[in-house]
């Protein structure tokens, strides 16, 4: 497999130019969804990622996710001139996604990419300080209250983490549903965790194979994840019941910060200080 990582975005694309059409695919979907092959550099992966958001050899599902992951990575630097370019792709992402049934393929699963669309919708919404940004909050409530427990993924505890930022912040925003969500989020997480047929399949490899010390158990990326999403949880049951205006303030203002993008320094600065700005704005509103 190539190693993409020292590379530029154009020395990538030369590469992909010369593969056939199956390797060139197949490469496209390594850099789309194997995070470690991109290229070092940020501003680098932005234009590679914003390529393969239009690359005909991929299906629709991958440029979706491509184009995903290139609104990440411009929130990740902060480029406004970007996330604003990238609007009507993600409106055209949400119509596409909104369409898709919950499936047990993670990537097929249209409830796993409504999320992943909104998730970057709502933070661009909320760093460009877009009208739109309280519809897509209540588009996040109501995509979660749509969940349909029967046809949940095998994966949804994969997925969790990201729902839950995403209504997290949602609600921070617009926190009037708070009480029924806060419910609904617990009910998530414990569907998330119920174990799903896993022991007809997984007892017989880990009687075998599995660690035979607790000291060799290794708590896997979306566990730790799950450490964070649990606090998110947690500061929603507490906002359900929390009566005095100032404690209310400063509790939405904590739930907030604890669901907007933070993976730079720069990212996390730019969306606290546009939180700051709408929940003041929020608070002196009139009734």
């Amino acid at each position: 497999m190539t190693d993409f990582r020292p590379m530029s975005a154009a020395q990538a694309l030369d590469v992909l130019a010369g593969l056939g059409p199956r390797a060139r695919r197949k490469a496209m979907q390594g850099l789309i969804y194997r995070k470690g092959t991109r290229p070092a550099a940020l501003s680098e992966q932005l234009v590679l990622l914003r390529t393969l958001a239009d690359a005909p050899v991929l299906r629709p599902f991958d440029r979706t996710y491509a184009l995903i992951a290139c609104a990440h990575k411009a929130l990740e630097s902060v480029d406004t001139d970007m996330l604003s370019a990238l609007g009507p792709r993600l409106d055209e992402a949400w119509a596409f996604a909104s369409a898709l049934p919950q499936r047990d393929v993670l990537r097929m699963d249209g409830l796993h990419m409504r999320f992943s669309v909104l998730n970057v919708a709502i933070n661009r919404a909320l760093l460009l300080e877009d009208p739109r940004l309280p519809a897509l909050c209540r588009t996040a409530i109501d995509a979660l209250n749509a969940l349909v427990p029967r046809r949940a993924s095998p994966y949804l505890f994969n997925s969790s983490s990201n729902i839950i930022k995403t209504v997290g912040l949602a609600l921070a925003l617009d926190p009037a549903q708070i009480p029924h969500m806060a419910d609904q989020v617990g009910r998530l997480i414990f569907l998330s965790l119920k174990p799903r047929h896993a022991h007809e399949v997984l007892e017989p490899i880990l009687r075998r194979f599995g660690p035979l010390r607790l000291e060799d158990v290794e708590p896997d990326t979306p566990f730790s994840e799950f450490e964070e999403t649990f606090e998110r949880y947690r500061l929603l049951r507490a906002l359900k019941v929390e009566t005095d205006p100032a404690l209310l303030d400063g509790a939405l203002l904590k739930l907030g910060r604890s669901c907007i993008g933070q993976r730079t320094e720069a990212q996390r600065c730019a969306l606290q200080a546009a939180l700051d700005r709408v929940l003041a704005t929020n608070r002196t509103a009139p009734l």
